[in-house]
């Protein structure tokens, strides 16, 4: 049983409870000799022990059980490839169990950001796999933490153990003495971000509506974002709602060994096209040129929309208003979400548009969704014959 985090110091607090659970149990303090470094079972060969989240250190192990605390602090390639190496070995036993501690992070494209994914994911239904079990106690975004009753509450969310176990009165305190980026994901165990999104706090989570459905032959807009080998690809759709407002779905793909596969993306496109009323799907020609061509051989509705400052601007800026007062809604998809809650504005003469942050986050289904929407209003709400149409 290897027990590991991003230091030994740091593993070795999970470790010491380990060994003082040997030490004072009845159960199981005749069946081990527990020492400092590793605890040894007596009548058949097996230890616990600690590991350093160094790569090559940890070759050849075959876990039956793989403990790592602190998986948030694992973002380093040689952090996160001892991790790898490790979680192998466990494949070659049998009945293994890996089990990860951690609190939130605030990078969703890590290895702890790829697993919160895949449960959030096998929580909605969206993916099955019965060996992976995920238990996230997380405080609510709906909580006011100003107000101290709501702020109480908040932490109840995310500390599950008894209130008289938990220091709710020096837990309370520290909101307002450290940033709130910091407090929500050390305290609430919320995923933050230490850039500034380019919406207001929580407005994003304000448009949920988690029984958000897109039935066939409805009206939509779509658009695609393009990459071809490091980047992600994503295509948006949007409908309007009989209540005005609209809704937003997004699909994305990772690249592989060999890019992104194009030929995925065109049969989605024609998908849409199939199964909906699709007015017009909007691509950048920079990478997606040809595809669009064939698309448009075949039928499909496809509108060419250079991602230029000259119509960005103005649908990042109608994208924010439609978000802003709640005029969008969307399912909760976790992918969407993080896309969207990456994406930072960039100012220049002439206005702001959207852009990465500092960090590594993808935003392609965010901008799929911005010229999306762009279209979609204008079509509805579209200016005058005469008027300008910069979208």
């Amino acid at each position: 049983v290897p027990v590991g985090a991003a230091s030994f110091e740091q593993a070795d607090l999970v470790f010491g409870d380990m060994k003082t659970n040997w030490r004072e149990s009845v159960h199981l303090s005749p069946l081990a000799d527990v020492f400092d470094t590793e605890i040894l079972l007596k009548d058949r060969p097996g230890k616990a022990f600690r590991v350093a989240a160094v790569r090559g250190t940890n070759d050849g192990l075959r876990p039956t059980c793989y403990i790592c605390d602190e998986v948030h602090e694992l973002v380093d390639p040689q952090k996160a490839g001892a991790h790898l190496v490790i979680a192998n070995g466990c494949a070659k036993r049998d009945q293994s169990l890996q089990l990860n501690i951690t609190t939130a992070g605030h990078d969703l494209d890590t290895l702890l950001g790829r697993k919160y994914l895949r449960g959030k994911q096998i929580a909605a239904g969206d993916l099955e796999d019965d060996t992976f079990l995920m238990v996230w106690y997380e405080a609510s975004d709906a909580w006011n933490l100003d107000d101290p009753e709501q702020l109480e509450q908040a932490i109840k969310d995310a500390y599950p153990a008894d209130a008289d176990f938990v220091p709710m009165d020096d837990i309370a305190r520290r909101y307002g003495q450290i940033p709130e980026f910091e407090w929500r994901r050390y305290y609430a165990n919320q995923w933050t971000r230490s850039d500034e999104s380019w919406l207001p706090a929580g407005a994003w989570q304000a448009c949920l509506e988690p029984r958000l459905t897109l039935s066939a032959g409805t009206k939509v807009w779509a658009a695609v974002d393009m990459a071809l080998y490091h980047d992600h690809a994503a295509v948006a759709v949007v409908w309007q709602l009989d209540d005005g407002r609209w809704g937003i779905k997004a699909s994305v793909w990772t690249p592989g060994d060999d890019g992104i596969d194009v030929a995925n993306i065109m049969q989605h496109v024609r998908g849409l096209a199939t199964e909906f009323e699709l007015v017009e799907c909007a691509y950048d020609p920079k990478f997606f040129d040809y595809p669009a061509s064939v698309l448009a051989d075949e039928g499909v509705p496809m509108l060419e929309h250079p991602q230029s400052a000259e119509r960005m601007i103005p649908a990042c800026g109608y994208a924010y208003e439609q978000i802003v007062s709640k005029q969008v809604t969307h399912d909760g998809d976790p992918v969407l979400e993080d896309h969207v809650l990456s994406a930072v504005q960039r100012p220049s003469e002439t206005g702001w548009r959207l852009s990465k942050s500092r960090s590594s986050r993808k935003i392609d289904a965010c901008i799929a969704m911005v010229i999306a929407l762009a279209r979609a209003g204008w079509h509805v709400n579209r200016p005058a014959p005469s008027g300008p149409n910069i979208w």
